[in-house]
């Protein structure tokens, strides 16, 4: 017959954790089950907790907006936020009708002078034998001592 060798022992079995005597325990927490969607709330929220930045009034007013109950600072900063929204809109009109009206009409007049400068005549810049310079329109572009300058066909024959 063999025996236990436990049994030779008169020391009780202590493996495990220690129990933690009842006036020290710590009350049950309650475990809730949470939506992936507002677990980075919950996290956000609980670090403010634990770093006492959520103050009772904050928690009233989210429990107000969950329970769809507006505040009067609220409805105040809605109120005001309309009103802004509002200036603004008429600020920019302003600044539109002012700045923007002018402008285009200027560029498109500016277009239609470099249009009408590009297409015009240019007279011949070309000096003739008498010293004068050359009455015939330009039709070419020639380089003079490093200048570019506009000549008729006969000029740019010369140079």
């Amino acid at each position: 017959m063999t025996e236990n060798p436990a049994s030779y022992s008169a020391k009780p079995e202590t493996r495990g954790r220690k129990s933690i005597p009842a006036d020290k325990r710590k009350p049950p927490q309650t475990t809730v089950k949470i939506n992936d969607a507002i677990l980075p709330f919950v996290k956000e929220l609980k670090g403010n907790l634990k770093n006492k930045t959520l103050t009772p009034d904050i928690l009233q007013s989210f429990f107000d907006v969950l329970n769809s109950k507006e505040s009067n600072q609220d409805i105040d900063l809605q109120a005001e936020n309309k009103e802004l929204n509002a200036l603004v809109r008429f600020q920019n009109q302003k600044i539109y009708e002012l700045n923007d009206k002018p402008l285009a009409k200027e560029n498109k007049q500016l277009r239609a002078q470099i249009e009408q400068l590009e297409n015009k005549e240019h007279a011949c810049q070309a000096l003739t034998k008498s010293g004068s310079q050359c009455t015939k329109p330009a039709k070419l572009k020639a380089k003079w001592h490093g200048v570019e300058i506009n000549v008729c066909l006969q000029h740019s024959k010369n140079r």
